[in-house]
């Protein structure tokens, strides 16, 4: 099955990486010549400028793709692709800034038979493979508490748009509370609160909340973006305590006290982009256990929306 790759920048990078390594031949589309030639310089592979339109009116679909272009553009990109005939798609996270473009993207990958699946790499983080192992074992979750708190610095100063900053929880804090929430089922009964907000991030700069998920498991958050924090995702199951702060890493306590580091398995999140080894493995074989549906992601965007307090348009 040939495999389009759409983007150029450090994320087309990577997955080119893992392509590469795991022994498929890509074509590999990005818009601008300077983007392309210095995907080129990077990878050792050729690629192509002009974008996908353009691509798509010079040759015939291929059969999957896998979109890594800027956040503004990755909706705008799968809907061509998906219209054009593409049957399978890897489109990077959040596939969409708001929740009518990614339901257009539902709708649209609905009426074609296509798959479409959003990439959330965190899912297939060593750590998150030994925590959901740990979880079975043990008989299932009781609790979960995550922290999404941002380093609001970098944040202010990296190269992201300002449609993306504007609304950053779905952006990138959405790593974090879609890891949680697979691994605890998605939220039910819950409320949510907000405070503050920056100059690029209006609605709030100050997030708490709490609930009860579909499997019935209790959660907690909180996200103070300037404080002192990180991303994590603490775990309890009726034996243990699990944490993954940094989510990399897994951290076990068994007497609520003493924590022990878990040894994991580290060269396919080493020697790449941690998680993207094994999700494009996924996603490849067709094995859609742990990827997330552009369905599934559809119906957790008025869950970012809440959280965030932004407007569900």
């Amino acid at each position: 099955m040939s495999t389009l790759l759409i983007g150029a920048g450090q994320m087309a990078v990577d997955y080119a990486r893992v392509l590469n390594a795991l022994g498929v031949q890509i074509d590999v589309v990005g818009r601008s010549e300077a983007a392309v030639e210095a995907f080129s310089q990077t990878t050792g592979l050729a690629a192509q400028s002009g974008g996908v339109e353009a691509y798509l009116a010079r040759s015939r679909a291929p059969e999957r793709a896998i979109v890594a272009v800027d956040v503004p553009n990755l909706a705008d990109v799968t809907l061509a692709l998906v219209e054009a005939g593409v049957q399978e798609g890897l489109v990077e996270k959040p596939a969409g800034l708001t929740l009518s473009s990614v339901q257009a993207v539902r709708d649209k990958a609905r009426d074609a038979q296509t798959k479409v699946f959003v990439g959330y790499n965190r899912r297939f983080y060593a750590s998150t493979a030994a925590a959901r192992e740990q979880i079975a074992r043990d008989g299932g979750l009781r609790a979960v508490e995550f922290e999404f708190t941002e380093w609001i610095d970098r944040v202010a100063a990296s190269a992201a748009s300002d449609a993306a900053k504007e609304r950053w929880v779905i952006a990138n804090s959405s790593h974090v509370i879609d890891l949680a929430f697979h691994l605890a089922g998605a939220p039910a009964d819950w409320s949510s609160r907000r405070a503050g907000g920056l100059d690029w991030h209006s609605s709030g700069s100050r997030f708490v909340g709490s609930g009860t998920t579909t499997d019935d498991v209790l959660f907690t958050y909180v996200a103070v973006w300037g404080a002192p924090g990180r991303w994590g995702v603490t775990l309890r199951t009726p034996r243990r305590r699990l944490r993954l702060q940094p989510l990399e890493q897994l951290f076990v306590s068994e007497d609520g006290v003493q924590e022990t580091e878990v040894a994991l398995p580290s060269s396919e999140d080493t020697d790449f982009k941690p998680g993207l080894y094994r999700q494009v493995q996924a996603f490849l074989a067709g094995d859609s256990r742990y990827l997330c549906s552009i369905e599934e992601h559809a119906a957790m965007m008025p869950v970012y929306n809440e959280i965030a307090g932004y407007p569900d348009e």
